[in-house]
């Protein structure tokens, strides 16, 4: 009997698959989503390790055939029975229960999230029927990154865990919130504007429980910039030499700030206009203590993606996923600012004396220290 790893995309399968396999020796078959094999070491047992994937979440809701009716009143979708069906038409379900055959024990490497939980008891209910889903046949890794040594560590038999059903259980519920109210506001809203606006050039006026609310923040933004009164000022400035030192110049404010009175920032100019000499009268040393970067949530990720390389939020989390995807990163979707534990600084730095834009940089933090 053997394993069936599942990851939640063949890109990461793949992955698993060279890190794992003695001398790189894997078969691959399988269609549409691919399946690689090999005989490794799994829970300190010599055994067949088989690795795939899904496609993303496994299954969807929806509302039974008479709700979506349009004509029914929306307030009544709030009580609506849903049901589960297939996401795709990739027949991953049928894939899972192929793939299952042959193996006694499943192992879950999806991201570890929420979303990645809830998949885990998707693929679960998937197979079923094929294995006993205790903790001695199930297994759930946790990995932050796609680095070779992250992935051998996470499959370390006293590292290996049961998925969370109850982090599952809350993206089931998100889900039926999401559908409830985003289908009985569509259609709510959709009737009203349509009753009262005959020209509206529209025939669905959506609703998202996420996109609303933001659609609020950036208005009520651009309400305040298109509000904001540009008030002129006058800030002075000093260049002022250095006697009987050899080179350079610096450059002082004046103490006054920011002159919204064009008439006292003139008063000020013509007092200082034409003197040649200026005294130090004060000097003010201290010591300042920079604290290391924070780890970046994906909004901060985000954000600074977009100040920093003027990238929009779709291009940042395609080269953030295939950044995590290759080992520079790790997983990009998170709310955490912490860097995980066991995490090995050294060896991404390592990997950046390759590239000859910060080659000299890296070989420098390295030299250096990695504290």
């Amino acid at each position: 009997m053997g394993v069936l790893w599942v990851a939640e995309k063949p890109s990461i399968a793949e992955s698993l698959a060279k890190a794992f396999a003695p001398g790189g020796n894997v078969k691959k078959g399988g269609g549409k989503i691919p399946v690689w094999e090999f005989e490794g070491t799994f829970r300190k047992r010599k055994q067949l390790i088989r690795v795939t994937s899904v496609l993303g979440h496994v299954f969807s809701i929806d509302f039974t055939g008479e709700y979506n009716n349009r004509s029914i009143d929306p307030i009544t979708l709030f009580d609506a029975p849903t049901r589960r069906s297939e996401a795709s038409k990739g027949g991953v379900v049928h894939h899972l229960q192929h793939s299952i055959k042959g193996c006694d024990q499943l192992c879950l490497w999806l991201d570890c999230d929420r979303e990645g939980e809830n998949i885990c008891f998707e693929v679960m209910d998937c197979v079923s029927k094929f294995i006993k889903l205790d903790k001695q046949h199930v297994f759930r890794a946790r990995f932050s990154s796609i680095t070779k040594e992250d992935l051998q560590k996470a499959a370390a038999p006293d590292k290996l865990v049961y998925p969370n059903e109850n982090e599952s259980r809350s993206v089931d519920a998100r889900q039926e919130i999401d559908l409830k109210v985003g289908v009985a506001m569509t259609r709510f809203q959709t009737r009203f504007f349509h009753e009262r606006f005959a020209n509206l050039n529209s025939r669905l006026i959506s609703f998202g429980p996420c996109q609303a609310p933001c659609l609020g923040f950036v208005v009520k933004r651009y309400d305040e910039i298109q509000q904001f009164v540009p008030e002129k000022y006058h800030v002075m400035h000093a260049m002022i030499g250095r006697t009987g030192l050899s080179g350079g110049s610096c450059m002082f404010e004046s103490d006054k700030g920011r002159m919204f009175v064009e008439s006292k920032a003139k008063h000020a100019l013509k007092q200082l206009q034409g003197v040649q000499k200026g005294r130090v009268i004060k000097v003010e040393r201290k010591r300042d203590r920079k604290q290391r970067p924070p780890g970046l949530n994906t909004v901060e990720m985000l954000k600074a993606a977009s100040s920093m390389l003027g990238m929009g939020a779709h291009q940042a989390m395609q080269v953030a996923e295939r950044l995590y995807i290759m080992g520079y990163m790790s997983y990009p979707r998170t709310e955490s600012t912490k860097y995980p534990p066991g995490m090995d600084l050294k060896s991404l730095v390592k990997h950046q004396t390759q590239n000859p834009l910060v080659a000299a940089h890296a070989n420098a933090v390295l030299e250096n220290g990695v504290r």
